[in-house]
Parts: C-alpha cells; structure tokens; sequence
C-alpha cells in the first residue's frame, strides 16, 4: 500500500501569540484526529472527501472531531483554544466558527454532564 505523509500546519501568527499549552494540545488533538479519518480512506475516497469538504458544510464533521478531542480528555485546552482563537479573528468568522465547531459553552455543558452523577 502507498505510505502518505501528512503535515499539520501552523499558521506563524499563532506562534507570535500562542495560545496556553493545554489549547495547544487540544488543538493538536483535534487536528490528530483528522489525521486519523485521512489515514482510514484510501486514495479515491480521500480525494472525493476533499471535494465534499471544500464545498459542503463541515460543521457536523468538524464537531465530530472536537467530540474526540473532548473524550480525550481535552475539554479545558478546547475551551482555551476557542477562547483565543476568537480574540484573534473577525466578529463574521467568529459567527462562522462557533457554528462550526464546539463552542467554550457548549464544551463545557459537555463536561459537566460527563461528571454528573
């Protein structure tokens, strides 16, 4: 079988005003995962999961993937994550994110209920 490499990219601005550790795992984590789903599809299926990515709407995919990241046991990095990440953007693509994924809030209800009685 052909052997893939994948890369994680991070964007250098990140690096100039990073994020706490723990949102770094996080995101690490969550970005992992989608290494995972990659690593599953061979070639054709990875190509037309491109195109359905590019032009769909990811949002029940991308909280998926924060879903993992949250049963790994990464909720406080997610929630930091968010939190900084939404400092760094525009109010329209902060709209467009918390849709997207897992918001602080709804991360945290999460917890909450993973340790309720």
């Amino acid at each position: 079988s052909h052997l893939r490499t994948y890369r994680i990219q991070v964007n250098p601005k990140v690096l100039a005003n990073p994020p706490s550790g723990a949102a770094m795992v996080a995101i690490l984590m969550h970005e992992l995962k989608h290494v995972m789903d990659y690593s599953q599809m061979n070639t054709s299926e990875l190509i037309e999961f491109g195109i359905w990515y590019g032009s769909a709407d990811i949002a029940e995919y991308e909280r998926q993937t924060d879903l993992f990241t949250l049963e790994k046991g990464c909720g406080t990095g997610l929630i930091a994550f968010r939190n900084w990440l939404y400092g760094q953007v525009t109010d329209e693509v902060k709209a467009e994110k918390q849709r997207q994924y897992y918001t602080p809030e709804e991360i945290q209800q999460w917890m909450d209920e993973q340790s309720a009685p």
